[in-house]
């Protein structure tokens, strides 16, 4: 499965717009869920620009809004979901992670992230309005790659 992703998820980012310009999160959310549905064990991978957002996490779960910790000049610069030793986002599967320091967090974690209006702490380039077709074609993605 895992190869035939490195072909069909680039499809994504040529697709839709800056989707890594604040939709990393919400993509990682729906790939998540996805991957997980078909019996994988996918992590969420968080990309700060610094070692210190471990001071804001408890048991994968962040203790404070991403604007407290924009505050604190933490800022999260990808998410990327991990299965494996492959890392895979928008833009396809990799063997490494984007540049940064990497932590785990949890679904649930990232999904009140992004539930709780936090979404002008990410990009404000990313166009909110894709959310349903970007889903739309992730689905397809995954359901091709099956067979």
């Amino acid at each position: 499965m895992i190869e035939k992703l490195k072909i069909k998820l680039p499809r994504v980012k040529a697709v839709f717009n800056r989707i890594n310009c604040g939709g990393c999160g919400f993509f990682a959310a729906i790939l998540y869920s996805e991957l997980k549905k078909l019996g994988l064990n996918p992590k969420i991978i968080l990309i700060a620009n610094s070692s210190d957002i471990e001071d804001y996490m408890d048991n994968g779960q962040l203790t404070e809004s991403l604007a407290a910790l924009n505050m604190n000049q933490i800022y999260l610069i990808h998410v990327m979901i991990k299965v494996g030793d492959y890392y895979l986002d928008a833009e396809g599967v990799h063997k490494s992670a984007w540049n940064g320091h990497e932590i785990n967090i949890t679904h649930a974690s990232l999904k009140e992230s992004l539930r709780k209006g936090q979404r002008h702490c990410w990009n404000r380039l990313f166009d909110w309005e894709q959310t349903k077709p970007i889903t739309k074609t992730l689905k397809e993605i995954i359901k091709e790659s099956l067979n």
